[in-house]
């Protein structure tokens, strides 16, 4: 398995970037919102959580 993580402040075209080496590389593409959107009805979305998320992720990677 291939892993590329992109990550940078917010509107640099980390987006951008990810669907263009998708498509030529062939990787699949998963952008980060679209879980974020799925757990967002079901878990407390404060800034709170995500700053825990947020840490948890960074002392992770």
């Amino acid at each position: 398995m291939n892993l590329v993580f992109i990550y940078g402040p917010p509107g640099v075209g980390k987006r951008t970037v990810g669907q263009a080496l998708s498509s030529r590389t062939g990787y699949r593409f998963f952008h980060n919102q679209i879980s974020i959107d799925c757990v967002r009805p079901v878990l407390d979305y404060s800034a709170t959580f995500w700053e825990v998320v947020n840490i948890a992720f960074v002392s992770w990677s």
